[in-house]
C-alpha cells in the first residue's frame, strides 16, 4: 500500500470516528460544547486532507475565466498578512495558463504545507 492509500485509509477511519461522535451526541448538551469537541475530528481530518492534496496526483485544464490568478508567492503574501482565510473561499493550485484540479486553502499556508511544482494559485472569492 503506497502513502496516499494509507492516507485515504486514514480518512475513512477519521471519518466514521466523526460519524460515531455525532451519533452518540448528547444533544441535552449545549452546542458550544458539541463544537469544542468535535473540533478535534475536524482538525484531525484537515490534517489527512491537506496530506492527501499535498501527495496526490494532478490534472490540468485551460483557464476558464472564473477566479483570480495569482503567483503562488502573492497568495502566500496575502494569507500570512491576514487577506485570505478558509471562511474567505479556496483556491486551486495553478500555472500562468493552466488549473489544476488540487484546491489549496489558506490554512494551508498557515501548515507551511504548500506543493512546489505549481506557480500560480487562482483563488475564489466567496
Amino acid at each position: 500500500m503506497d502513502k496516499l492509500e494509507k492516507y485515504y485509509e486514514k480518512l475513512e477511519i477519521a471519518n466514521d470516528e466523526l460519524d460515531v461522535f455525532r451519533d452518540g451526541w448528547d444533544f441535552q448538551r449545549t452546542y458550544e460544547e458539541y463544537e469544542v469537541e468535535s473540533e478535534l475530528f475536524y482538525e484531525k481530518i484537515a490534517v489527512i486532507n491537506r496530506a492527501i492534496r499535498l501527495l496526490k496526483p494532478f490534472k490540468l485544464k485551460d483557464k476558464d475565466g472564473h477566479g483570480s490568478l495569482m503567483t503562488l508567492e502573492d497568495f502566500v503574501d496575502s494569507c500570512k498578512s491576514g487577506g485570505f482565510i478558509d471562511y474567505d473561499g479556496f483556491g486551486n493550485y495553478s500555472t500562468k495558463d493552466k488549473i489544476s484540479d488540487i484546491t489549496i486553502y489558506p490554512s494551508d499556508v498557515e501548515a507551511n504545507e504548500l506543493r512546489s511544482n505549481f506557480t500560480h494559485v487562482t483563488w475564489y472569492n466567496r
